[in-house]
């Protein structure tokens, strides 16, 4: 999903809480209602990614494109995923 300029993405960048970018080409993003971010071309496309929880996310570490480990804000849920980059 390339961003573009605008009033909508300012919208959406608030919604965005935090990140893990294990190398300068790959960064995971989480936010608000389980938003889940990729990009593994340094930020020149991004992905959403499905998530299994609909709450705020709090927090994610990734040590590649295809695995993280994601905790919701209250730190009481945590999850892994793989993902196909």
């Amino acid at each position: 999903m390339a961003e573009r300029p605008g009033r909508g993405n300012e919208r959406r960048a608030r919604r965005l809480l935090t990140g893990s970018a294990p190398s300068d080409k790959v960064c995971w993003v989480v936010g608000r209602v389980g938003a889940i971010l990729l990009t593994t071309d340094g930020g020149a496309h991004w992905t959403l990614i499905s998530s299994p929880l609909s709450e705020d996310l709090g927090g994610i570490r990734a040590t590649d494109a295809l695995h993280a480990t994601i905790w919701n804000a209250r730190n009481t849920k945590s999850f892994e995923t793989t993902t196909a980059a």
